[in-house]
């Protein structure tokens, strides 16, 4: 029988079978060093290597042995196995950065927080031996680690415990530190018409940019440097702080009225210092910056920009990729802003989601007057959204959502806006499916509307019963000059309900059905028209018959808009030319035809000033189309399109006539 050993738990005890393995020796087997030299024989004797199978043992859940030194044979052992630290505790990794990967301390003294460390400073302990508070953790861990055993360490960490104790229990009677609730943000909601009403909950100062150059200006006039009024200075140096290669382009054109930027990719980061050059230029007006590849970083940057310009009224950031969180910059920004004039951020991907931020941006802004969003991603929902901006929005005159797929329900809720907006002139709800649920809500919307003068519903799938809904509502409206239908299937049909309608509208002047078939009955229909009333009517032929072109059509209502309105031409010209040289931009005639009345979908006007400017001049003499000339050298240079003019007018039986003798030959 073996000598009586003592366990150190009594859970342990309570199982005879681990006697064997946890077996301690007591002060009474033990007396000398021999006798603990033949213990240690004895010992490693009996227990079995770990590499054996040993017995199935019910050890408690708690209760995980160490495993002893040496147990193992030398032969187990790994040879690369690495010597065991003096101490047996582990020091933490000095590699972890983050505080929440550290190891936790296994004793009072094993590790010194921060806050630990400023206890220490608060009860005095700070300048004794022992506690350097300004050595960092990492490099006195292992020092600490090795005085944990000895007597002394331990007698004076119990005395600064103690310490620490009654300072924590002091301050918390005294006075109790109360930390601050973090700030409640409000949800946001889905929007609705009382959300509308009510304004946005959301501060625009949270977006604001970084954009600041009130020190930079008083450096400079403390420097006696002049102001640059056109920021080229200012964009140089932007350029040496951002690491940004300066555009020599933009360098020479900053002082420009219309600054045009194209295809530079410019990207995010190179968009700041153009940003802040702009920030207190007052020479530019217009900025066309397309194709650059700004996102949502140069988006934003244009935005923090146009808050506080007042000198912009146009803008062009299409095709830049500037995704949701540019375009909610862009809308918070028309929220405060009051001069820019025109909008363009076609071609952005932008999706439903952005059409969200449209409701706050046009809610509250009248000074812009032309937005495009075409060539998007906007599906139903978006076209919900759209609609509930234009109900509430009162300065927009030309919107574009040409391109996107508002489908029924988005087409039906974009058009039945019309009914509540009265200042709309110019729509364009081409290429988007808009089908037979938009062609109802189009029957209403031009009953009640007398605002809207052009509209273009090319390639909407309109069928025969859609063609007659839209004719329903032509035929008792009295405001629209402009009506094109283009690429739907109306059928014979549909062509003769909607040229029924034209016949009882008092001021339609152009009405578009090409890559449309045509009866030879409703042929007959549209030359009477054009010779009893002051339409124009587009059509794609019959029976192989030469059609007039959309050109020749559009160049001869231009003449003839020229003509008429004389007065409210010259001024319009005039108020874009303030140094009176007679010379104006292609985007500034283009605006002045708008300003003076002439009302055409944005591809139509672009059309009749790509053939007037046949030489491909970036500016045009606004004197020369006021006197003709532009128009006379225009018919010299293609007279083609002078004898169409003139022949386009064709006695009404003659036609029809030669067709049904070329239909009858056997």
């Amino acid at each position: 029988m073996d000598a009586k050993v003592e366990f150190p738990d009594s859970e342990l005890s309570a199982s005879p079978a681990l006697g064997v393995i946890f077996r301690l020796p007591t002060q009474d087997n033990v007396d000398d060093s021999s006798d603990h030299d033949s213990y240690d024989d004895r010992r490693r004797c009996r227990i079995r290597p770990h590499s054996a199978k040993g017995p199935s043992l019910d050890l408690p859940s708690r209760v995980v042995p160490n495993k002893p030194k040496g147990i193992r044979p030398w032969s187990a052992l790994p040879k690369t196995a690495k010597p065991s630290l003096p101490t047996q505790r582990k020091v933490s990794r000095q590699t972890l950065r983050k505080p929440h990967l550290r190891p936790p301390a296994r004793s009072p003294t094993a590790s010194i927080s921060s806050e630990g460390s400023s206890l220490i400073t608060a009860v005095g302990l700070a300048n004794k031996k022992g506690f350097d508070t300004s050595t960092p953790d990492s490099e006195r861990s292992f020092d600490r680690h090795a005085k944990c055993f000895t007597p002394e360490s331990k007698h004076s960490s119990e005395k600064w415990a103690v310490k620490i104790a009654e300072a924590i229990t002091e301050i918390s009677e005294t006075e109790p530190v109360e930390k601050p609730e973090p700030p409640k943000r409000s949800l946001r909601k889905h929007p609705s018409f009382e959300t509308w009403i009510q304004g946005s909950p959301h501060d625009s100062d949270e977006y604001d940019t970084d954009i600041d150059i009130d020190d930079y200006v008083k450096r400079n006039i403390k420097e006696g440097r002049p102001i640059d009024p056109t920021g080229t200075v200012m964009y140089m140096d932007q350029c040496q702080v951002q690491g940004v290669i300066p555009v020599s382009y933009i360098q020479r054109h900053l002082g420009d009225k219309n600054l045009r930027m194209r295809h530079h990719y410019f990207g995010g980061t190179g968009t700041k210092p153009i940003a802040v050059a702009l920030l207190k230029n007052t020479i530019t007006e217009n900025i066309d910056i397309s194709d650059n590849y700004v996102e949502a970083e140069g988006a934003r940057y244009i935005a923090g920009m146009l808050r506080n310009n007042t000198f912009i009224t146009d803008l062009n950031i299409s095709k830049n990729f500037i995704g949701r969180d540019g375009f909610s910059a862009i809308c918070r920004m028309l929220e405060s802003n009051t001069t820019l004039k025109t909008l363009c951020v076609s071609g952005n991907q932008l999706t439903d989601s952005c059409a969200q931020c449209l409701i706050e941006g046009l809610k509250n802004n009248t000074s812009l007057t032309s937005l495009d969003l075409s060539g998007n991603g906007f599906g139903e929902q978006g076209g919900i959204y759209i609609g509930g901006a234009l109900s509430l929005n009162e300065g927009l005159i030309d919107i574009d959502c040409s391109w996107n797929s508002f489908r029924n329900r988005g087409g039906a809720a974009l058009l039945s806006s019309l009914a509540k907006n009265r200042t709309i002139e110019v729509l364009d709800l081409s290429w988007n499916g808009l089908g037979s649920a938009g062609a109802e809500a189009l029957k209403t919307a031009l009953k009640i509307n007398t605002t809207l003068k052009v509209l273009d519903l090319t390639n909407n799938r309109f069928n025969t019963k859609a063609a007659e809904s839209i004719s329903w509502g032509l035929s008792r409206n009295t405001g629209l000059e402009t009506l094109v239908l283009n690429m739907n299937p109306l059928k014979d049909a549909g062509v003769e309900a909607v040229l029924k309608a034209v016949e009882k509208h008092p001021n339609l002047h152009l009405l578009s059905i090409e890559d449309i078939g045509m009866s030879r009955e409703n042929y007959r229909k549209i030359q009477e028209l054009q010779t009893e009333k002051d339409v124009t009517i587009l059509h794609g032929g019959v029976g192989g018959y030469s059609r007039i072109s959309t050109t020749t059509s559009m160049i001869r209502l231009f003449s003839k808009f020229v003509q008429s309105h004389q007065t409210q031409l010259g001024t319009s010209f005039h108020q874009f030319d303030r140094d009176r040289t007679g010379i104006l931009g292609i985007d500034e005639v283009k605006t002045a035809l708008k300003d003076a009345g002439l009302r055409l979908t944005n591809k139509q006007l672009s059309l009749v000033i790509e053939e007037l400017n046949y030489k491909n001049s970036s500016t045009m003499n606004y004197k020369n189309i006021l006197s003709g000339e532009t128009l006379a050298e225009y018919f010299h240079e293609r007279p083609s399109r002078l004898f169409a003019i003139k022949t386009s007018q064709i006695h009404i039986n003659t036609v029809p006539e030669m067709l049904h003798r070329q239909l009858t030959v056997t």
